[in-house]
């Protein structure tokens, strides 16, 4: 019975995947037909947005996607094809995070297998393609605009750039009330409307404080402002523990979800946000379940780490 139970979150995680490369494909086939953003953040690429409206929702998604292909499928031609699919499609999805996230996990999935070899030769011929095309690359708005993003952390006090306000200001009140923070319904959070904190840091008259809007978009600094350095440690901390606790203790797989979390919250509403961290939940249950299964072939893979 336990096991038909939780065959019920590999069902559920593999529709959802489902559901939304059906939305990705349909709103490349009729756009006309899915509700288009006059947001900034739509307008500038285009985005695809699929079922989940939000590009970065649907990018996430085919990221958790990918990892649960690198860890529960076994070694072939079909698995790369389908992890080189699924990083094709986030790509063109234009989010920056959910991108660089599955470039990471991917490398960290072949130092794993101890695929060393097919590193290098992996290694070099991007060195290659960035070479040839470095103008290409240079110039290309995914670059051009995170380097631009990370650039608005030195100037922080003129910058519109959400996501590196609320990084600096998280990180300022982390170090203001080391090691608690600024305490709950503070900061970042959906509680957090009027509070006499955007005051004390100037920040309440800002359009985006003001309308409550953009604020939510870096869970890792809402925690870290809110609950301070401490209150991270011990959050990530029980991550860690039920992950590991889950998944039978591979330090491997344990590492690359809890880093997966990680690089999404600096980012992205996670925790406070149903739609990846639901998503998030079934991959968590699927793998286990699958790893359960067929528990001998991932260890031969990852050498039980």
């Amino acid at each position: 019975m336990a096991e038909k139970n939780s065959r019920v979150f590999v069902v559920a995680f593999l529709s959802c995947a489902a559901f939304s490369i059906l939305g990705y494909v349909l709103n490349i086939m009729f756009p006309e037909y899915f509700v288009f953003s006059e947001a900034s953040w739509h307008l500038e690429r285009g985005r695809i947005g699929g079922f989940q409206f939000k590009p970065n929702d649907l990018a996430i998604s085919l990221c958790f996607l990918m990892v649960f292909v690198l860890f529960s499928f076994s070694r072939g031609l079909g698995r790369h094809v389908l992890v080189f699919l699924l990083i094709g499609l986030i790509y063109l999805a234009s989010s920056r995070t959910a991108l660089l996230v599955a470039l990471i996990i991917f490398l960290l999935s072949m130092l794993y297998e101890r695929r060393y070899v097919s590193l290098f030769f992996l290694g070099g011929g991007g060195v290659c393609v960035l070479l040839a095309f470095h103008d290409a690359v240079f110039n290309s708005f995914l670059f051009s605009e995170t380097v631009s993003n990370f650039s608005q952390l030195a100037v922080v006090g003129d910058t519109q750039y959400i996501r590196a306000i609320m990084v600096y200001y998280g990180v300022l009140l982390g170090v203001m009330f080391f090691p608690l923070g600024s305490g709950a319904a503070s900061y970042g959070g959906v509680m957090s409307e009027g509070s006499l904190i955007y005051q004390m840091l100037g920040l309440s008259e800002i359009e985006f404080f003001q309308r409550m809007e953009g604020i939510y978009d870096s869970n890792a600094a809402s925690i870290v402002g809110e609950y301070g350095f401490l209150g991270f440690l011990v959050f990530f901390g029980f991550a860690y523990k039920i992950v590991s606790q889950l998944l039978g203790g591979r330090r491997s797989l344990v590492f690359s979800l809890v880093f997966l979390l990680f690089a999404i919250s600096l980012t992205q509403p996670l925790f406070s946000y149903q739609v990846n961290s639901i998503n998030f939940m079934l991959l968590l249950f699927s793998l286990s379940y699958f790893l359960k299964g067929v528990s001998s072939s991932f260890d031969a893979r990852v050498g039980g780490r």
